[in-house]
């Protein structure tokens, strides 16, 4: 089920997880508003497990990018699950809901992307060159081809800025 939720975005899967972690959907999202006030994710607020448009459900780009690192920092030993492209279950091949992004830009490591009515397109891309790692975020795109070519470009031009220490 966790792989189900990172890798393909499913929302049913999500649900489930968050009843199983904590008894309910609703107590879940309570857990997940306080980890979020420890990570410093000062402008989210969560009322689902699965990230859908419901009033209240909210995030900015940047608490988005904050927890993207923390978890890579925090649980590095099952990070390489968001950068998977494909994944068995039960006979089933799962396919990641960031696929194209996974495979279009060179360097990527971990992505998340989704839609609501809300916010348009949106992903979270984590890239890697040289020793260098940054993390794009957009919300609002059209649809997923400009979101993609969005978070490429910014990657790009973020990869250029970074000083190479």
């Amino acid at each position: 089920m966790i792989r189900a939720t990172a890798i393909k975005g499913a929302n049913d899967t999500s649900t489930a997880l968050a009843e199983a972690i904590s008894g309910s959907e609703q107590d879940f999202t309570k857990r997940l508003d306080e980890t979020a006030k420890k990570l410093r994710l000062s402008r989210s607020t969560f009322k689902n497990a699965h990230g859908l448009t419901e009033k209240g459900h909210l995030s900015t780009a940047s608490d988005m990018a904050f927890l993207m690192k923390a978890i890579a920092d925090d649980f590095s030993t099952y990070f390489f699950i968001l950068g998977r492209v494909n994944h068995t279950s039960a006979g089933k091949k799962i396919t990641h809901s960031a696929e194209r992004l996974l495979k279009e830009y060179k360097g990527a490591v971990a992505a998340e992307t989704g839609y609501t009515r809300a916010a348009g397109f949106n992903g979270v891309l984590l890239a890697e060159k040289e020793n260098e790692r940054i993390i794009t975020v957009v919300f609002g795109g059209k649809s997923t081809t400009t979101m993609i070519a969005q978070i490429s470009k910014l990657t790009d031009l973020g990869f250029r800025k970074t000083p190479s220490n």
